[in-house]
């Protein structure tokens, strides 16, 4: 099976966006993430159950390491991005930042998360390999149209996959 191209979701096609109209939002789902999730967990707790009833006490603590990554997944929030702003939502929290705030993008090799900088600001967020939805086209279109916009510099890197959001939560 080939790479998936970082790239390759960077279009120009960017007639169904109006400079004017700036009612619009635009939301992407994690859809496939949770479904991998919950297929973990019940694969693992599977797996689990048959290693403590055949006695294997460090084969169960293995499957249950596993039943929390699993559970982790499960909080892969939504992404939303307008004309001003992108917003991540998690089940527990809220971050933002705007636009005309971010100087770099970073993203991993198969596109699976996207880290926003700013000045003394960081979005961590789901990547477009893993955007799911309606809109989950028109986004990748829009990130494109605002990374040339305002000359945002983007780099594919794997430490991506291990930043953390600063700077950027919302209180509730």
């Amino acid at each position: 099976m080939p790479d998936f191209d970082v790239f390759q979701w960077l279009e120009t096609d960017m007639e169904m966006f109006s400079e004017d109209d700036e009612d619009w939002r635009l939301v992407a789902k994690s859809t496939s993430v949770k479904i991998i999730a919950w297929a973990g967990i019940i694969f693992f707790l599977i797996c689990a159950l048959m290693a403590w009833r055949s006695g294997l006490g460090w084969g169960t603590l293995w499957f249950i390491s596993f039943e929390l990554l699993c559970l982790y997944l499960l909080t892969a929030g939504s992404v939303e991005m307008d004309s001003r702003h992108i917003t991540y939502r998690t089940p527990f929290n809220t971050f933002r930042i705007r636009w005309d705030e971010i100087r770099r993008i970073e993203v991993d090799d198969k596109a699976g998360n996207i880290v926003f900088w700013g000045d003394d600001k960081r979005l961590n967020a789901l990547g477009p390999g893993f955007w799911s939805g309606s809109d989950s086209r028109k986004m990748r279109k829009l990130l494109d149209r605002q990374i040339k916009k305002y000359g945002i510099a983007v780099k594919k890197t794997q430490k991506a996959m291990i930043r953390r959001s600063k700077n950027t939560k919302l209180s509730r």
